[in-house]
């Protein structure tokens, strides 16, 4: 290898590494940052059974969900869930929505759900309310971010 050869490799050599370990810099950086956004994503999306909060409208071609809200109520042997809320049919046809929302126990374990059957004729209005089977688990917490809606047109 030439004097020139030399003198261009390491150089390059030199920046190749600065750039490594700056990315590895950079990445340990991000993991921490997504760390912290994990916990407080996780923090937000849950709720404890005991605060009532208001629900966003959830809107299709289909069907709307308004006004919804979920707090505690009084079960036996503790406190329950209870979802209300109004639900519109769009269509000209039957539809029947399905609706629920995944509970866990302070471990994180999935205890049980909230859900709920509504039966819309065409062009129809209702209110609904939903109560859990029975009382939940103490520490328990529900996550609106898996809320789901399954809906079927007859």
């Amino acid at each position: 290898m030439t004097k020139s050869k030399k003198a261009f490799v390491f150089p390059v050599l030199l920046a190749a590494a600065t750039i490594v370990s700056g990315c590895a810099s950079l990445n340990e950086g991000l993991a921490q940052v997504n760390s912290t956004l994990g916990s407080i994503n996780s923090s937000l999306s849950g709720s404890s059974p005991s605060e009532g909060k208001t629900i966003s409208d959830k809107q299709t071609s289909v069907y709307a969900l308004k006004n919804m809200k979920i707090s505690a109520w009084p079960a036996l042997n503790g406190k329950g869930l209870r979802l209300t809320g109004e639900a519109y049919n769009k269509t000209d046809k039957l539809v029947r929505l399905y609706i629920s929302i995944p509970i866990y126990d302070k471990d994180g374990f999935k205890a049980s759900s909230l859900f709920g059957e509504i039966h819309l004729s065409g062009k129809e209005k209702e209110r609904f309310e939903f109560n859990t089977p029975g009382a939940v688990p103490d520490g328990a917490r529900y996550d609106l971010q898996k809320f789901k809606v399954h809906h079927e047109v007859f």
